[in-house]
């Protein structure tokens, strides 16, 4: 592992237990505390589901821009300009390390938060989000989080610096995160971490489908590595068949035109069938993957892929807990954090990482009376 400048890259909650001992899904839309009845003007045409937005998540997404995915290089230097929820990275008492994970010849950038003081108990493993072709570990909003996270959860936060499409489309986004993971677990000690802590799994959108596509490719190896796998808002499907992604057209934030387009630069280079590893929806077994959290906004494009994938996790007996957020819309959690709405999923986020956590040492204590 070797160290580097920050930003430089090489060539209402609920207390109750998170995971269970039996399978189950429990699906609920979780009241927004501001939720208005109101529609933002802009998307209500021919977008039904952005009829009941937060109010004070609204007023953050008002200048949203519309993304043309087919002009990447427009996209790639309008995005450090986008405004939306701007806010500063540093929270107090935490430091933030750009590092390289030296993995099999080559380097894998990411950042790592963490208390300043003492040795962290658990890691976080972050991929973010972007359609597969946007953001980084050190854009203001994924270090925001990573450090909000850091700061709430007492965890080390790891996120990957993952190679993006259309330059690297799958599967180079996919393995950078996968080797990450593999060399965290070797190398907590290294981070800041202890020895023996839990490591979860943590992906938020596009970085959804990459967490969730890792974690089904460590089972299928037999790295019995991850402790918990927490999915915000996921992509998961590249057929886009979803009722709720048909009716996205013109709609906030995420929508079906993107995602078509998302989806097209990330898989330019496989031939033949999809690989479940680049899109978990296909993927015909979930049983074996470690226990599962999965928010999902009520307003989004992606929710009912997400839903269906819930579904099916639970009749392969994968511990998934599922949460809707009602007057919530894509990417509320990273946006909204500041706010009442997004602050309630980030809190369900946290209580899942203590759960781990819990759960981590529970089964430590078994094996050392046995």
């Amino acid at each position: 592992m070797t160290t580097r400048t920050a930003g430089s890259r090489p060539t209402r909650a609920c207390q109750c237990a998170i995971w269970p001992m039996r399978s189950r899904t429990r699906h609920f839309a979780r009241p927004a505390p501001s939720c208005a009845a109101r529609s933002l003007n802009r998307w209500e045409k021919g977008a039904p589901m952005s009829a009941r937005i937060d109010s004070e998540l609204a007023a953050l997404y008002a200048d949203f821009p519309r993304l043309d995915l087919t002009d990447m290089p427009s996209v790639r230097a309008f995005e450090g300009k986008i405004a939306v929820g701007s806010r500063p990275s540093t929270e107090g008492g935490i430091s933030e390390q750009a590092i390289d994970l030296e993995v099999a010849g080559r380097a894998v950038p990411a950042v790592l938060f963490r208390h300043d003081e003492g040795s962290a108990h658990a890691l976080l493993v972050h991929v973010h989000g972007g359609g597969f072709v946007l953001g980084s570990a050190t854009d203001p909003h994924t270090r925001a989080w990573c450090a909000r996270t850091a700061r709430e959860t007492g965890a080390a936060v790891l996120a990957v610096d993952y190679r993006l499409a259309p330059e690297h489309p799958y599967p180079a986004g996919h393995d950078d995160c996968h080797a990450a993971t593999i060399w965290s677990s070797g190398h907590r000690e290294e981070l800041g971490v202890m020895a023996d802590a839990p490591i979860i799994l943590h992906g938020q959108s596009a970085g959804g489908a990459i967490a969730a596509g890792v974690a089904l490719r460590l089972r299928d190896d037999g790295h019995d590595v991850l402790a918990g796998l927490i999915l915000d808002c996921p992509v998961v499907d590249d057929r886009l068949e979803s009722a709720s992604m048909q009716r996205s057209a013109g709609g906030p934030v995420w929508t079906i035109e993107e995602a078509t387009v998302s989806w097209r630069h990330y898989l330019a280079r496989n031939e033949g069938p999809v690989p479940s590893y680049a899109a978990p929806g296909r993927a015909t077994a979930f049983a074996g993957l470690p226990p599962t959290l999965i928010t999902i906004n009520l307003v989004d494009a992606l929710r009912d892929e997400a839903l269906e994938l819930a579904r099916r996790m639970a009749l392969d007996e994968v511990d998934v807990d599922l949460r809707m957020y009602a007057g919530s819309l894509h990417g509320s959690a990273l946006v909204g954090m500041d706010v009442a709405a997004g602050a309630a999923i980030n809190r369900d986020q946290y209580l899942a990482i203590a759960a781990a956590v819990k759960a981590h040492k529970q089964i430590r204590e078994r094996e050392e009376q046995r």
